[in-house]
């Protein structure tokens, strides 16, 4: 198979700008869009909660083993979701039946959704956060969906926002849980957009939404990284490119966490 992007360890990530926290006087705001630390370098100051930890001056580098899709993967996964794909579509232009999404990463992986069960009155009987994370795991492991390495999960809802005009009111409920499941690699957390395995819990405890892309690595040769203090010392210098902070109108950042991980590249588009 072809070997594709390196998951790119440590050279920006030594110093863990993984967990950047905006201070308590700070106001945020929640959209979800960011800025690089370099764009906005002038208007920011830096603070550091911890001190720095202390790592080793190199660790494994690793591979994306990417394969290409196959059609009998494609059917693998449709099958579990009832969807019937047309043997004469074409990979890019696949079109979902029963009025259920089914779309594949040209690497392998895919995302399943049913946008009939994400709307409606709010639940009587929603899951709590916990039993959330149990049945999502349960489901992958029933589907041989999940993966040896798996990490540990955490949990989001999915908010619904009901405005009545007659009485001008408004009505906010969760109407189901997102449970994300992490990555790690040697005990480090796997970071970036190439990797997911994401899990909507509905009502009553359904599936009704579930997006894999877990791809193969192979370990590729010993690199040498920043130590701590190299890297945050770009930080506040704004020589990295690539740490990003919430879009927001404070100018002072407190970072509380520091910790060591690798990042893994975009994967190609979708079909």
């Amino acid at each position: 198979m072809k070997i594709s992007s390196a998951i790119i360890g440590l050279t920006i990530l030594a110093c863990a700008l993984i967990a950047v926290g905006l201070s308590a006087d700070t106001h945020v705001n929640t959209s979800s869009d960011v800025l690089t630390v370099k764009a906005v370098q002038n208007n920011f100051q830096f603070e550091l909660k911890k001190p720095l930890p202390s790592i080793s001056n190199s660790i494994m580098e690793y591979k994306v083993n990417d394969v290409k899709i196959t059609p009998e993967y494609m059917d693998s996964i449709s099958i579990i979701y009832g969807i019937n794909l047309s043997k004469d579509a074409q990979w890019n232009d696949i079109s979902p039946k029963n009025g259920k999404l089914l779309k594949f990463y040209a690497t392998g992986g895919f995302i399943y959704m049913n946008p009939s069960k994400l709307h409606g009155d709010a639940p009587t009987n929603l899951p709590s956060k916990e039993d959330s994370i149990k049945i999502a795991e349960k489901y992958l492991d029933s589907q041989k969906l999940l993966p040896i390495d798996v990490g540990s999960a955490y949990v989001t809802p999915i908010e619904v926002s009901v405005y009545y005009p007659t009485n001008n009111t408004t009505i906010n409920y969760t109407l189901a849980w997102t449970v994300h499941f992490n990555r790690t690699i040697n005990g480090l957390k796997v970071y970036g957009p190439g990797q997911s395995l994401n899990v909507i819990v509905t009502d009553n405890g359904e599936i009704n939404g579930v997006q894999k892309l877990w791809r193969d690595i192979l370990p590729n040769q010993m690199i040498n990284i920043k130590t701590p203090d190299q890297a945050y010392s770009e930080l506040v210098n704004g020589n990295n490119n690539t740490v990003t902070v919430p879009h927001t109108s404070a100018n002072k950042v407190a970072i509380s966490e520091v910790s060591l991980g690798y990042y893994i590249e975009p994967v190609n588009r979708l079909f």
